[in-house]
């Protein structure tokens, strides 16, 4: 898995990718009893038995939580990006980034809201953006 290391975070994350990822990590799975304080009812709501929705392969994943999106960067070393990152565009209205130790939304125009960790939204997507540290 290779991320765009530009800062805006490259490209949002798919469907298809948080699926297969979501594999090898299955506390976070659409089949997985998900502990709540970790993502609230709606985490993955569109997903039915463990499967994303038909056709929504390659489209940005929505209906995940501020945890999740967290969590799924970290494993690569990566986080989500600065609310001062780039308009987010690509078809999200929302999209979670980092500002300090906290995860806020972030819209195209940079409203910024602040959020529980667990919250899940039905339009807010994720990107991972790689450390300055690891630029070539």
């Amino acid at each position: 898995m290779t991320f765009k290391r530009d800062r805006s975070g490259g490209e949002p994350i798919t469907y298809e990718v948080y699926d297969y990822w979501s594999r090898d990590y299955p506390e976070w799975q659409g089949r997985a009893p998900i502990d709540r304080s970790d993502a609230d009812e709606g985490y993955l709501s569109d997903w039915s038995d463990g499967v994303p929705p038909t056709g929504a392969a390659r489209s940005p994943l929505v209906f995940i939580s501020a945890q999740g999106a967290t969590a799924y960067c970290d494993t690569f070393g990566a986080s989500l990006p600065d609310p001062a990152a780039a308009a987010i565009g690509d078809g999200l209205d929302w999209e979670f980034r980092r500002q300090g130790d906290a995860v806020v939304r972030v819209n195209a125009k940079g409203k910024v809201k602040a959020i529980e960790p667990a919250q899940t939204f039905d339009d807010t997507g994720f990107r991972c953006t790689q450390p300055e540290a690891l630029e070539p």
